[in-house]
């Protein structure tokens, strides 16, 4: 059966929820709905088309959720994501996926990284967000390469220049979100 080469209009409406939801956010400076938004944008839509590993929005809601809210809420945000995001993908269906490697479901070996993750955020909150960015992408990445082999080795520095490119370039806007 081949799937379908363009967004149906159920796949459409929350794309247009998702991207409201983040330009909303972005006045109101509210941390929760700019994180899960982009969370969304990304599991949902980003992932289904996107031909290059390592652009991943998980990395900068733990950062930001752990500082503002603590270990407890860093937790809290790795349990969302791992079933969240298979929710909403389960109520859009599966019409137009592109990327092979999509998957729908949260659930992996990339979970036991989120949650240490959230504690070396806890552990350098004493830094500036752009270097806890570093330590966190550099170990996530160095634990996917060494313990799972579950992505090409190109995506390595995708991923760790696409996060720090996000905490240099709003580095101010994010802070104010988490103070």
């Amino acid at each position: 059966m081949k799937k379908s080469q363009k967004f149906t209009k159920k796949e459409m409406i929350f794309f247009a929820i998702f991207l409201f939801l983040l330009l909303v956010s972005i006045p109101t400076k509210n941390l929760i709905l700019f994180v899960y938004s982009l969370l969304f944008i990304e599991k949902c839509f980003i992932g289904r088309i996107n031909p290059l590993g390592g652009i991943e929005f998980t990395t900068l809601g733990t950062i930001l959720i752990t500082l503002k809210y603590g270990i407890s809420g860093g937790i809290l945000f790795i349990i969302s994501v791992i079933f969240l995001p298979a929710i909403v993908n389960s109520i859009i269906g599966s019409k137009l996926i592109l990327n092979p490697d999509f998957n729908p479901f949260s659930i992996g070996p990339g979970n036991v990284r989120d949650f240490i993750s959230v504690f070396l955020v806890y552990i350098f909150s004493f830094l500036d967000i752009l270097w806890i960015s570093l330590i966190v992408s550099i170990f996530k990445n160095f634990a996917k390469f060494e313990g799972f082999f579950e992505s090409p080795i190109t995506s390595i520095p995708i991923n760790i220049a696409f996060n720090l490119a996000i905490f240099y370039y709003l580095h101010d806007f994010l802070l104010s979100l988490i103070i």
